[in-house]
C-alpha cells in the first residue's frame, strides 16, 4: 500500500481526485447524453427551447444590459440577465459560432454542464466533511443522477443545478474551516461561501432564495453542534457566521435582486392581491403540490410515469421499453377539479382554460440503492455500542433527517390541510406572497437524502470494507452477540420492507382492471391508452422490486464482510455501476432531443409562418380565441405548441398570445380584462383589443369570417381572408404518432383554416394631431359607487386615471384612428382639429431593445408606438432627448413636432449593480487568492492566531 502524504492522497498518485473525480462525472454524462454530439440534434428544453435561445431579444451579450421580450403580448420588460455561469456559457457558445450554431451549442452542452457542476460540487462537500473518497464519489453520482434533479434540468431549468452546485460549494467552503485554519482563511472561506450563496440566488431566483435560507440554517446549525462555548457565544458565533454570508451573497447577487424586485414584485399581479380570497390563494399558490401518495414515486420509478409524452423524442433504441410511461399523476392539476372528484363525480369534471388534469414530470426518484443506505445511516444512530459515527456526525444526520421530514410535508402543499394555517402566516410575511408551488420543497427532500447517502457509505466502507475483516468485531463475550447482530437485525428489517413491497405489489397488479377505470375518468379515456399506462405502472413497480433485491443482496455481502481488504475496490465498483444503472434508467425518459430540421422546418417552412416573418415588427398575430367546430382542433395544439411556442420566436415573429407570464404587469392585466367580452352583446371588444394592440393577422377556422364580420366588426366589416391552409403530416411521416412537430400547414385555396387579415389595426406606429386628456370634471364626477365587480378589479388595477381612460378606449363611439388618449394635458402643445392629414411614419431599423423611425409630422403630433411603456425606454428626437409618455392606456407616446425627423427609442437599465456584481465576481477572485497565498501547514501551534468565531 502506497504511503499518504501530507494531503492525505497517496504519494505515488498519478492524477488529483479533483481530475478522477471530473473525468467519471464527465464520461457518465457523455454516455447519456450521446445524442448531442449527433449533427442536426438539439437537446430538448421546456424553458428555453432553441427557438427562444436563439430569438433576437434573447441573444448575448445584449440582455446583459437589460432585456426586452417583444415577441409575446405587446412587449415586456424581463430585466438584465446576470454575469452568472450560465451567461458565461452562452457567452463562449455564440461569441464562437454565429445564429443559430452557436445557439445550438450551447443548448446541447448546457445541460450535461449544470448537472457537471452539481456533481463536482456535491463531491467537494463530502470529502470537507471528511467522508472517505468512495462515500463522496458515490454521493457525486448521487446527487447528479438524482431524477428530481436531473430531470428539472432537462425539463430546461438547468440553471436551478447549477445554483444547488454553488451550495454545495457553499458547504464545502463551511466544512473546510473545520481544520481550524489562520483567522485570515477561516473568515475569507465564509466570504466565499456567501459568494457560492450568492450566485445561487443569480442563477435560480426565488428557488435560490429558498436555497440561501437551508444554507443559512445549516450555517447556523454548525455552529452549535462543533462548539463547547456557552449558548450565547453560539448564538453569536452563527450570527456573525450567517450575517457574513448574506452581506456577501447580497453584494454579488445585487444586479439580479433588483432586476427581479423591478419585474416580478412591483407592479405585478400576484398572489397578494386583496381582491383574491383567500380560497383562491391558496389554490394559486399551491396547485404544484405532491399529492401525498406520490411520495412513493421518491422510491419506486416510474410508479406514477415520467413525462407527459413519454417515450415520445427519447433515446430512440429504448423508446419500446418506455411505451405507456407518460405521467398519470396529479402534480398541477387544477384544484376545482380535485375538489370535484372529492365529491365521488366521475364524468364530465371542470374543463376551462384554467382546468388542467395534471403538469407533472414524475422525476422524484432517489434511487433504492441510495434509500437503503440513507436508511442505514439513520438506523446507526440508535446504536448502542461500538457507534459507527461520531456524536458530531449524528447531529448532522439528525438535521438532514428533520429537513428531509419537514420540506417534504411543504411540498405536500395543499394535500396537508394543516398547512392551510402556515399559509396564513408564511403568506402575509413581506414578499412571500409573490412564491408558490410547494412542490420546490421537494428538492430539499432529496437533498438530504443523498447527503444521508454519502454518510452511509462512508459508515459502510469504514466498518466493512478498509480492513481484512470486518472491524467492529468485539473482544468480550457478551458484547459480540449484541455488536454482531445489530447490522444483521437491519438487513432482517430491509428483508421485512422487501417482503411487504412484495405483497404490495401483488395487490396492485390484482387491481389492474379497476386501475384502468381510475386512469379513464382522471384524463384518458381510451381503454387501450389506459391499458397501456397501466400496465406500464405495474411493470415499474415490478423492476423496483428486482432492484430492491439486488440492492439488498449487495448490502448483506458487504455487511457479512465479504468484501473487505483487497476486495474492496470490486465492491466499490460494483456498488457504484448498479447505482448509475439504476438512476440512469430512470433518468433516460428525460433526457429528449429534437431533429431541428423536422421541429423548425429549416429549408421547408411552412407557407403561413414563411409569410407571418415577413417584417414580423409591423404587426402581431394571434389565434381566435373561439372554440373551434368539431373536426377542427388540430390548428389549436399546432399553434399553441409548434408555432407560439417554437416556429415563431425562432423566426422572430410576434404574436399577441401569452406564452408564460407567471406575474404578469397589473396595468397588462388591467388592459386585458377591459377588453375581455362579459356577453355575446360585448363581442365589438375582441375587434377593439387586436385594433389597439396592432394584431393584424388572426389563426382560424375559415367558416368564422361571416361571423367574425357580423358580431365583431358590424359597421365596416373589415375581417379578410389572407389564405387559407389545411394541416397534414410533414413529408417525412407516414402517420401521426401525436406529436404535433409532426404536422404542419399546407396551402389549401378550399383548406379548412384561415390567416385572417384585420385590416382595421392601428399601425404599429402612428401620428395624432387629434388627442385627448382627462378634464378636471370628469376626475372630480367619477365615482366608485356603481361599479360592477370587474370593473372594481380594474379600477384597483388601473387607478382612476388609468380606468377612466381604458372605458373610453372601449367605448363603441371611440375611434382610436382618429384620437388618441393621454393620461395627463400635454404642456406647451395643443391637438388640432382632425387627422386628416397627419404625416407618416416609417421603420428605418427595429431591433428588440432598439427602434428607429423616420417621421414627417405636419404638425405637432403624438407619435403613437403600440408597444408596453416602460420608464426604461428613452426616446430621442433628432439626437435630443425627449419626453416619453404613456399613451392609450398602456402604449408609449412622445410629441413630435412638425417637420421630417429621426425618432430613435433605445432601452437600457440603470449599469450600477451590473457593475457592483463584476465587483463581488472580482473580490471573490481576490479572496480566492488569498486564500490559496494563506492556507498553507502551520509550522507550531505557537503560530496560530487568535481564535475567532
Amino acid at each position: 500500500m502506497s504511503k499518504p502524504s501530507s494531503t492525505g492522497r497517496p504519494a505515488n498518485a498519478k492524477f488529483p481526485a479533483f481530475i478522477l473525480i471530473a473525468a467519471l462525472l464527465a464520461i457518465v454524462l457523455a454516455a447519456l447524453f450521446y445524442q448531442c454530439f449527433e449533427s442536426g440534434m438539439v437537446l430538448f428544453s421546456n424553458d428555453g427551447p432553441l427557438g427562444q435561445v436563439a430569438a433576437q431579444q434573447d441573444l448575448m451579450p445584449g440582455i446583459l444590459s437589460g432585456g426586452w421580450q417583444d415577441l409575446n403580448s405587446i412587449g415586456s420588460n424581463f430585466g438584465s440577465t446576470a454575469p452568472n455561469v450560465s451567461s458565461f456559457i452562452r457567452l463562449f457558445w455564440e461569441g464562437l459560432f454565429k445564429e443559430p450554431m452557436g445557439s445550438l451549442g450551447f443548448l446541447n452542452t448546457y445541460t450535461p454542464a449544470a448537472l457537471f457542476i452539481l456533481g463536482l460540487g456535491a463531491w467537494a462537500f463530502f470529502r470537507k466533511l471528511k467522508l472517505s473518497a468512495l462515500a463522496a464519489t458515490l454521493g457525486a453520482l448521487a446527487v447528479m443522477l438524482n431524477t428530481q434533479l436531473f430531470s428539472g434540468a432537462c425539463w430546461g431549468v438547468a440553471s436551478d443545478q447549477i445554483a444547488f452546485g454553488f451550495d454545495f460549494l457553499a458547504l464545502a467552503l463551511v466544512a473546510a474551516n473545520d481544520d481550524e485554519p489562520a483567522a485570515i482563511v477561516f473568515w475569507t472561506r465564509i466570504a466565499l461561501a456567501g459568494l457560492c450563496v450568492g450566485m445561487n440566488v443569480m442563477e435560480a431566483a426565488d428557488v435560490g432564495a429558498l436555497c440561501s435560507v437551508f444554507v443559512a440554517l445549516y450555517i447556523f446549525f454548525k455552529s452549535f453542534v462543533e462548539s463547547s462555548a456557552p449558548v450565547g457565544v453560539k448564538i453569536g458565533h452563527g450570527i456573525a457566521r450567517v450575517a457574513v454570508v448574506s452581506v456577501f451573497a447580497g453584494f454579488i447577487a445585487t444586479q439580479t435582486v433588483l432586476s427581479l424586485i423591478s419585474t416580478q414584485i412591483q407592479g405585478v399581479t400576484t398572489t397578494g392581491q386583496n381582491t383574491q380570497s383567500e380560497t383562491a390563494r391558496w389554490d394559486f399558490a399551491t396547485q404544484w403540490s405532491l399529492p401525498k401518495q406520490e411520495t412513493l414515486g421518491i422510491f419506486v420509478p416510474g410508479l406514477f410515469g415520467y413525462r407527459m409524452d413519454t417515450p415520445l423524442n427519447t433515446v430512440p433504441f429504448l423508446q419500446h421499453l418506455y411505451a405507456g410511461g407518460v405521467y398519470w399523476g396529479g402534480v398541477g392539476r387544477a384544484p376545482e377539479i380535485d375538489r370535484y372528484f372529492d365529491t365521488g363525480a366521475r364524468d364530465n369534471p371542470p374543463s376551462g382554460p384554467a382546468d388542467i388534469m395534471r403538469f407533472g414530470y414524475g422525476g422524484y426518484y432517489c434511487g433504492i440503492l441510495v434509500a437503503l443506505v440513507a436508511f442505514w445511516a439513520v438506523a446507526q444512530l440508535f446504536r448502542k455500542r461500538n457507534p459507527t459515527f461520531t456524536d458530531v456526525q449524528k447531529k448532522f444526520i439528525w438535521f438532514w433527517c428533520v429537513t428531509s421530514a419537514v420540506t417534504l410535508v411543504l411540498a405536500w402543499g395543499r394535500f396537508e390541510p394543516s398547512l392551510l394555517q402556515f399559509f396564513r402566516v408564511f403568506f402575509h410575511l413581506p414578499g412571500f406572497s409573490y412564491m408558490r408551488n410547494p412542490g420546490k420543497f421537494l428538492v430539499f427532500v432529496e437533498w438530504g437524502i443523498t447527503v444521508l447517502f454519502a454518510y452511509g457509505i462512508h459508515g459502510i466502507s469504514q466498518r466493512y470494507l478498509a480492513a481484512e475483516v470486518p472491524p467492529n468485531v468485539p473482544v468480550k463475550e457478551g458484547v459480540e452477540k449484541e455488536e454482531d447482530t445489530f447490522d444483521q437485525k437491519w438487513l432482517y428489517a430491509a428483508a421485512g420492507i422487501f417482503g411487504v413491497s412484495v405483497f404490495g405489489w401483488l395487490m396492485y397488479a390484482s387491481m389492474k382492471p379497476s386501475f384502468v377505470q381510475y386512469l379513464k375518468y382522471r384524463g384518458f379515456g381510451d381503454e387501450e391508452t389506459a391499458k397501456a399506462v397501466a400496465s406500464f405502472s405495474i411493470a415499474q413497480a415490478g423492476w423496483f422490486l428486482f432492484l430492491f433485491a439486488v440492492a439488498l443482496v449487495l448490502l448483506a455481502i458487504v455487511i457479512n464482510g465479504y468484501c473487505a481488504g483487497r476486495r474492496a475496490k470490486w465492491a466499490a465498483a460494483v456498488l457504484g455501476l448498479f447505482l448509475v444503472f439504476d438512476l440512469g434508467r430512470a433518468d433516460l425518459p428525460f433526457i429528449v432531443h429534437w431533429n431541428i430540421k423536422q421541429k423548425y422546418e429549416v429549408g421547408e417552412l411552412n407557407p403561413v409562418v414563411d409569410f407571418l416573418r415577413q417584417q414580423p415588427y409591423e404587426h402581431r398575430v394571434a389565434q381566435l380565441p373561439f372554440s373551434p367546430p368539431p373536426g377542427l382542433e388540430e390548428l389549436g395544439g399546432l399553434y399553441g405548441i409548434e408555432w407560439s411556442q417554437h416556429l415563431f420566436p425562432y423566426y422572430d415573429i410576434q404574436s399577441l398570445d401569452i406564452i408564460q407570464m407567471p406575474r404578469p404587469p397589473v396595468d397588462l392585466t388591467a388592459y386585458e380584462q377591459m377588453f375581455l367580452p362579459q356577453d355575446p352583446s360585448q363581442a365589438f371588444l375582441y375587434a377593439r383589443w387586436w385594433q389597439l394592440t396592432n394584431t393584424r393577422y388572426l389563426l382560424g377556422p375559415a367558416g368564422y369570417l361571416e361571423v367574425m364580420n357580423a358580431q365583431l366588426d358590424p359597421a365596416q366589416h373589415r375581417f379578410q381572408i389572407a389564405r387559407r391552409f389545411n394541416i397534414g403530416l410533414k413529408p417525412e411521416f407516414q402517420q401521426y404518432n401525436g406529436d404535433s412537430s409532426e404536422l404542419t400547414a399546407y396551402s389549401d385555396d378550399n383548406g379548412p383554416y384561415a390567416l385572417f387579415d384585420f385590416t382595421g389595426v392601428l399601425p404599429r406606429a402612428k401620428l395624432y394631431t387629434t388627442w385627448q386628456a382627462l378634464t378636471a370634471d370628469e376626475l372630480k364626477n367619477f365615482s366608485t359607487n356603481s361599479l360592477s365587480p370587474l370593473d372594481s378589479l380594474i379600477f384597483s388595477e388601473a387607478g382612476t386615471n388609468g380606468f377612466l381612460n381604458l372605458k373610453k378606449l372601449a367605448a363603441p363611439s371611440f375611434d382610436p384612428d382618429q384620437t388618441v388618449l393621454l393620461d395627463a394635458p400635454l404642456p406647451g402643445a395643443s391637438p388640432t382639429a382632425s387627422n386628416e392629414t397627419n404625416g407618416t411614419v416609417a421603420f428605418q431599423s427595429y431591433a428588440p431593445k432598439h427602434v428607429v423611425l423616420s417621421v414627417n409630422a405636419v404638425a405637432p403630433s403624438v407619435l403613437l408606438l403600440n408597444d408596453h411603456y416602460d420608464p426604461n425606454w428613452h426616446v430621442t428626437i433628432d439626437g435630443q432627448p425627449a419626453p416619453l409618455f404613456k399613451a392609450n392606456f398602456i402604449m408609449q407616446g412622445v410629441l413630435v413636432p412638425a417637420g421630417q425627423h429621426t425618432v430613435e427609442y433605445q432601452f437600457t437599465i440603470p449599469d450600477r449593480p451590473f457593475y457592483v456584481t463584476v465587483s463581488a465576481i472580482c473580490v471573490g477572485l481576490v479572496l480566492c487568492g488569498v486564500m490559496i497565498c494563506q492556507n498553507r501547514p502551520r509550522k507550531s501551534p505557537a503560530t496560530k492566531t487568535a481564535r475567532r468565531f
